[in-house]
């Protein structure tokens, strides 16, 4: 077995059953795993610890997975569509679980926001605007886009989801009209919501895309 700086390791993590499957086999793991500096998973307490088996995330199986929310219908991110930030919140997701039980030792049936594209109704572009909902990571620069429910949830802190994790907030965005005064208008949202909320990076996390839905 590989042997790895005690820097480069995270050892002694535990998982409940409803993040991990064994890579080779499709089997559900339950059990102690480590975790490698490269974000790759193996069971074990440690290097040292048995076989070492690689984990992969589960499929969305059942109610009590933490990614059984995320959903196989219209708004969810297709694989060209995500961001490699929001890919990363996505495949860290289990992770962050993990790291909620070792703080609180509550394993509970938890969820945690996905990231959507939202879809503008018709309704929508003959109002001229609509409302755009958004998690961030505390005390991280990680944004991502989510849709009424699951802000609703974490603004009210559902104790099914780790609202603890997340800061939630909304703005409204304008899709129709001159396309210069939509931009416009946009991005002085953009920028009176980062300043409210200090929210640094959010720009970014845009693209400084302030006509995106536009038409």
């Amino acid at each position: 077995m590989a042997y790895y700086p005690k820097n480069r390791i995270i050892t002694n993590l535990y998982t409940n059953g409803n993040e991990y499957a064994i890579e080779s086999t499709g089997q559900v793991y339950k059990g102690y795993y480590h975790k490698l500096y490269t974000g790759e998973l193996f069971t074990g307490k440690n290097p040292q610890d048995g076989l070492n088996l690689k984990l992969i995330i589960q499929p969305i199986i059942g109610s009590n997975n933490i990614l059984s929310d995320f959903p196989q219908s219209k708004g969810a991110l297709e694989p060209d569509d995500i961001d490699p930030i929001v890919d990363e919140v996505y495949r860290n997701s289990a992770y962050i679980y993990d790291e909620y039980i070792n703080l609180t030792g509550d394993p509970k049936t938890t969820f945690l926001p996905y990231p959507i594209v939202p879809q503008p109704t018709p309704q929508d572009y003959q109002i001229g605007e609509f409302r755009r909902y958004f998690a961030k990571k505390i005390n991280e620069i990680k944004f991502i886009e989510i849709n009424k429910d699951t802000y609703d949830n974490l603004n009210s802190q559902n104790s099914s989801w780790l609202w603890e994790l997340y800061q939630v907030f909304f703005m409204p965005w304008s899709i129709t009209g001159d396309k210069q005064t939509v931009a416009k208008t946009n991005q002085n949202i953009v920028m009176l919501t980062m300043q409210r909320l200090k929210l640094y990076g959010f720009d970014k996390f845009l693209k400084n895309n302030y006509t995106k839905f536009w038409k």
